[in-house]
């Protein structure tokens, strides 16, 4: 239960870009946690916000807490 609550690695599918969209709140929302490493995961998308993007989580080299 420990990794649901306070995760440290989280895979965010469906990271986006696009000004209004639900992928890029949730990703401002996490850039801003310096506790959690992100991991966007977008398959048109080589980075989205700066930030290494990821075709599938199966791609990720980490362990992921939280997706």
């Amino acid at each position: 239960m420990d990794k649901l609550f306070n995760p440290t690695t989280i895979a965010l599918i469906g990271a986006s870009e696009k000004e209004g969209s639900v992928g890029r709140a949730i990703m401002n929302n996490l850039l801003s946690s310096i506790d959690i490493k992100l991991f966007p995961v977008n398959i048109e998308r080589k980075e989205v916000l700066g930030v290494k993007c990821y075709p599938n989580v199966s791609t990720i080299p980490v362990n992921i807490d939280l997706s």
